[in-house]
């Protein structure tokens, strides 16, 4: 009989993350473990997207874990899945407890996952955090978007800090950045 390897399992746990089948991915990737097989950033990502897509932080937070005891190092994608997780249940300190060990370990967000953080930050009113991680992105050479601005605009208007959104609309402004429409009705 043919066995499926890790492609195999990897394609099949992509397709029940497409699915919104969390729990049907971490029983194939634990099935794949019990086969011997030896787990992949690929695999644990796909499971941890799957748990995300699902709205699921806790088992994509053990995902991370379990890698980590495996040996397998987590990239810039699973980093942003879990933190898209963190976002769908607004945990805003543990979206940026993941960007701290991202830096920690030299991966460099990319713009989907500074977005995101913005996000969760905009959803919690963290107006603080929001404006340091702009400034963060600034000190790392990283032009922050037009959504990332807004975000940290919204932050601000739900903690009740107009001055600070005014000053974050002129700096859009200074950039030579176009606010959309969506951007106006925040």
């Amino acid at each position: 009989a043919i066995e499926p390897d890790l492609i195999c399992f990897s394609s099949v746990i992509s397709a029940c993350e497409k699915d919104g089948q969390w729990e049907q991915a971490l029983k194939l990737l634990d099935e794949a473990q019990e086969r011997g097989l030896r787990l992949d950033v690929t695999a644990f990502s796909a499971t941890i997207s799957a748990c995300e897509k699902a709205g699921q932080l806790e088992p994509a937070l053990q995902l991370l874990k379990r890698m980590e005891l495996l040996g397998v190092m987590p990239n810039v994608v699973t980093f942003g899945a879990v933190i898209n997780a963190c976002e769908k249940v607004n945990q805003w300190e543990t979206a940026l407890t993941l960007y701290a060990q991202m830096q920690r370990r030299g991966l460099e967000p990319d713009y989907p996952c500074f977005t995101s953080i913005m996000r969760v930050l905009r959803n919690c009113g963290q107006w603080e955090a929001a404006f340091s991680l702009l400034e963060d992105m600034k000190r790392r050479g990283i032009l922050p978007t037009v959504p990332v601005f807004s975000s940290a605009i919204e932050a601000c208007e739900k903690g009740g800090q107009a001055q600070m959104a005014g000053q974050l609309l002129d700096e859009i402004r200074q950039r030579g950045l176009e606010p959309s429409f969506d951007f106006y009705a925040a």
